[in-house]
């Protein structure tokens, strides 16, 4: 998007933001990025045409989201407008402006209280038109029920991949794995021993706590390479059935529009388990009485469907409830 103000402002600037894309095949980068400065160079010659109109910056965001907080470049844009530093925004289509027809409206009408006017190049629409709002609204809703229409396909294809067992989500490597030329999880010892000796300590009695001042004391540091380990990392780690051989997928999922939130799975979505999909770090016995040991940890039981806290709590000095 293109963001304007009229010559007569002062200082004007020019600062391209963008985010980073690391997870796009070359070829598919590279055409993505052609497609963006065509877009760019067009929309640049569409300001530079307007004498009365100075190009105040421009804002693009790579990464898609159905909501404008998940966009940095257009929540940046819209706090400049709320300082008053643009007049106009020129956006290519609307389906590029928002991702839903409400978030798309209530983003407009908040513009439109800042006095700031959005231009949608192809539509050849304008928010300051008041003949132009019903069309706004009703390729708005086009827009998103196409947006949802290509998300259930891509869903459709990852569910019938997760059946016949090709997905590549049954590979992605964790801590103490890495994948080989073949996509294939294989072990990376160094890292392993390091699995082996948290599933140990934690056996041994030690806490979440005890085994991240052990793992200090030894000087191993966490994947992110910290000399200090996260507990959530800890407590993620031992619940992996990753390390046992098998993988578990869908664990989490995205409630539909328009709450698009990301939620535990406990049999709201269909799973799928996958017994010796890759060579085990620790074996089943190991894990399994892990999984015991944190249920006898919990301070948290489950009595009729509800949740309550025990009486006791667990100690690692005593290792056990007290």
């Amino acid at each position: 998007m293109f963001c304007c103000k009229n010559k007569k402002s002062k200082n004007p600037y020019l600062n391209k933001r963008q985010n980073d894309i690391d997870y796009a095949p070359v070829l598919e980068y590279y055409i993505w990025l052609w497609l963006i400065s065509e877009q760019v160079s067009y929309l640049t010659q569409l300001v530079a045409s307007r004498n009365d109109w100075m190009l105040r910056d421009t804002y693009l965001d790579f990464d898609s989201g159905s909501r404008s907080s998940t966009r940095k470049s257009f929540t940046q844009m819209l706090n400049d407008c709320k300082n008053d530093r643009l007049d106009i925004i020129v956006t290519r289509t609307i389906s590029r402006f928002g991702r839903n027809t409400i978030e798309t409206l209530e983003q407009l009408c908040s513009l439109k209280e800042c006095g700031v006017e959005v231009r949608f190049v192809q539509e050849e629409l304008s928010s300051n038109d008041p003949e132009h709002e019903l069309m706004i609204s009703i390729i708005s809703g086009l827009a998103q029920a196409d947006n949802e229409s290509r998300k259930e396909n891509i869903m459709w294809g990852i569910q019938r991949k997760l059946e016949d067992g090709t997905s590549s989500i049954y590979s992605r490597p964790c801590y103490g794995y890495t994948k080989n030329k073949h996509g294939e999880l294989v072990v990376e010892e160094k890292q392993a021993e390091n699995v082996r000796l948290i599933f140990d300590l934690y056996l041994s009695g030690q806490s979440i706590l005890g085994i991240i001042k052990e793992l200090s004391n030894r000087k191993i540091s966490s994947p992110k390479g910290k000399d200090k380990w996260c507990k959530h990392s800890i407590e993620l780690m031992l619940e992996n059935e990753k390390y046992c051989g098998d993988v578990l997928v869908v664990k989490t999922y995205t409630t539909p529009f328009p709450e698009m939130k990301r939620k535990t799975n406990r049999g709201e979505r269909r799973q799928y388990y996958a017994v010796g999909s890759h060579p085990a770090i620790i074996s089943k016995e190991i894990f399994e009485a892990v999984q015991e040991e944190r249920k006898r940890r919990s301070n948290v039981e489950i009595i009729d469907g509800k949740k309550t806290r025990k009486a006791s709590k667990y100690s690692s000095k005593t290792s056990d409830l007290h």
